[in-house]
């Protein structure tokens, strides 16, 4: 008999920020899934001036985040959540 594994294939999940931090200010992410913790931030790619990134490989569940300010001045507003595998994209 042939073994069968089920192990989850890792989807690419995107978080996109399109904000202007300010010149030597670094944009954050904490959260939950895919890595992230509320209690350290870990920092977004600076992809443009105003483009801020963070891509994981998650197997599946939902992330829940938050973005800060160079780890330290939290986002206005809810946290936002997505699901495994998808694209968020937001702005300021």
């Amino acid at each position: 008999a042939k073994k069968t594994t089920s192990a989850k294939k890792a989807l690419k999940t995107s978080i996109v920020a399109y904000v202007d931090v300010g010149f030597g200010n670094t944009l954050y992410i904490r959260g939950e899934g895919a890595g992230l913790s509320w209690k350290n931030g870990k920092p977004l790619k600076n992809v443009s001036a105003t483009e801020w990134a963070f891509d994981a490989s998650v197997a599946s569940g939902m992330i829940t985040f938050k973005f800060l300010i160079n780890d330290q001045i939290w986002s206005d507003g809810d946290n936002l959540t997505i699901k495994a595998g998808s694209k968020s994209v937001s702005s300021a």
